[in-house]
């Protein structure tokens, strides 16, 4: 699917120009006959009834951050649902969605309790599917500002910016740590190992850092065990990564291993 098409189901869009009372950025409908809106202006305009309309229009604004500020590694993922997560009756894949539903309301819940979400196993497994799917949902039944970042294609336009000189990622690192919800997907491919495979280049280690330190709603998928998250980053940045998973919260920690790859319906890579 291409960002064209994920930017039409958005209904709004960014734009450059700047509101001159505000001065925050514009959003345009993508009916080019309509005036660009600033989103605080509207707010000042409308009445108690209105509340409805605004509400609607800030879905919309949440629906284009998702939807064209992710990095999806597959653009497929951005419309993935819980009907997606396929399984037979009584199969280990129906109790992960299971899983995932529940852990999705509680991201819903009011308060800033700390809730970090690991999903680890083998390629193919599904994590990256389930994720996708709890996010959308989220997004769907709340007010959370919801991003999906492939952590190896963010690190690359990163990476672009820094050394190329090439243009700015799409969304900035403070985004993605002001963002209420976040999916930090393929964690350990961002291809900054080094020549000993034993711990990740220091550029990466530091953003990576700079977001689990600052955040407490992530979902984190990743090939890697434990062990090998151990092995693989500082701990610093693993104890990041782990916050808030104990002894009583180890069910925050979904290992796929034992699941059968979901590509040969899903079509994801």
């Amino acid at each position: 699917m291409s960002m064209m098409s994920l930017s039409s189901l958005a209904s709004v869009k960014e734009v450059e120009e700047v509101c001159p009372k505000h001065g925050c950025k514009l959003f345009a409908s993508i009916n080019p006959n309509r005036p660009a809106i600033c989103p605080e202006c509207r707010k000042e305009q409308v009445t108690t009834k209105d509340k409805g309309l605004v509400n609607n229009f800030r879905l919309l604004i949440r629906r284009d951050i998702y939807f064209n500020k992710s990095y999806w590694g597959d653009s497929e993922l951005a419309l993935k649902t819980f009907n997606d997560f396929k399984g037979r009756a009584d199969s280990p894949e129906l109790e992960f969605r299971r899983k995932g539903y529940e852990l999705a309301k509680e991201f819903m819940e009011p308060g800033n309790k700390v809730l970090n979400i690991i999903m680890t196993g083998g390629s193919g497994r599904g994590k990256s599917l389930l994720a996708a799917a709890m996010l959308h949902f989220i997004l769907e039944k709340s007010d959370k500002e919801c991003l999906f970042i492939n952590i190896n294609e963010y690190y690359e336009a990163v990476k672009e910016l820094k050394f190329n000189g090439g243009r700015e990622p799409k969304v900035s690192l403070d985004n993605i740590i002001s963002a209420d919800v976040i999916v930090i997907d393929d964690l350990g491919t961002e291809s900054t190992m080094n020549s000993d495979g034993r711990e990740g280049g220091i550029m990466a280690q530091k953003m990576l850092y700079d977001i689990f330190n600052q955040r407490n709603h992530t979902i984190v998928t990743t090939n890697l065990t434990l062990e090998q998250l151990q092995e693989t980053y500082n701990p610093k940045v693993v104890d990041r990564i782990m916050k808030g998973i104990n002894s009583q919260t180890s069910d925050r920690i979904l290992d796929f291993k034992d699941l059968k790859s979901k590509r040969a319906f899903s079509g994801l890579i």
